[in-house]
C-alpha cells in the first residue's frame, strides 16, 4: 500500500470519527467511555390499527363480560369491561424515544447501564417488519431486554458486540413478543 493510500484511509477514518462525534452531540446523554454504536429508538412498536381491530377487541371483551353476567361473576364483568379501556389507552399512546449506546464497557439503554459481564448473550432479529436487538442478562430477575433498531445497520452493531459477547443466531421470537406483534398490542 502506498503512502498516498494510507493517507486517504487515515483521512476517511477521521471523517468517520468526526461524523460519529457530530451524531453523538444530538443525544441528551453521552457515556463517559468510548461509544461504538449509538441510536435513538422508540420504546415500543407503533402499530396501525384499523376500525376492525377495535371492533373485534370490544366484541370479544363484551362476550367475556356477558359470560361473567351469565355466571354471576361480577369480578369477571368488571375486568373484561376495563381491559379494552386499558388496551386502547396503551395502544394509542405515543412511544417514548430512548437513547441506546453500545460502548467499550457495556450497553446503555435510556441511561441505564448493563456491563458486558452482566450479559450472557445477544441476538438480532431482522426477519420481521421491525428489526430488534436483544440480550440476556445473567441476573435472574432481569433476564431479557429488547430494543428496536429502526434503520440502524445491523452489521455495524453485530461487529461492535461480537468483540465482547457471543451472538445467539438461532434465537427465535418469544411467545409473548409474537403474541403482542400479531395482535398489534
Amino acid at each position: 500500500m502506498t503512502s498516498q493510500e494510507k493517507d486517504t484511509i487515515e483521512k476517511l477514518k477521521d471523517v468517520v470519527e468526526s461524523k460519529k462525534e457530530d451524531t453523538l452531540h444530538s443525544f441528551s446523554f453521552k457515556p463517559k467511555e468510548k461509544t461504538l454504536v449509538a441510536w435513538e429508538a422508540a420504546e415500543k412498536e407503533q402499530y396501525h390499527r384499523g376500525p376492525v381491530w377495535y371492533i373485534i377487541l370490544i366484541a370479544v371483551m363484551l362476550l367475556a363480560a356477558l359470560y361473567g353476567l351469565y355466571t354471576g361473576s361480577w369480578t369477571t364483568i368488571i375486568v373484561f369491561l376495563l381491559i379494552p379501556v386499558a388496551v386502547i389507552l396503551y395502544a394509542n399512546t405515543e412511544p417514548k424515544k430512548i437513547e441506546v449506546f453500545v460502548t467499550e464497557k457495556g450497553i446503555y439503554i435510556d441511561k441505564k447501564f448493563t456491563s458486558y459481564e452482566d450479559i450472557s448473550i445477544f441476538w438480532i432479529f431482522e426477519d420481521f417488519e421491525v428489526k430488534k436487538f436483544g440480550f440476556r442478562r445473567t441476573n435472574w430477575l432481569q433476564t431479557e431486554k429488547e430494543v428496536l433498531l429502526h434503520d440502524l445497520d445491523t452489521d455495524i452493531l453485530r461487529r461492535a458486540l461480537n468483540r465482547y459477547l457471543k451472538e445467539d443466531k438461532d434465537k427465535k421470537e418469544g411467545f409473548i413478543s409474537h403474541f403482542i406483534r400479531v395482535l398489534k398490542l
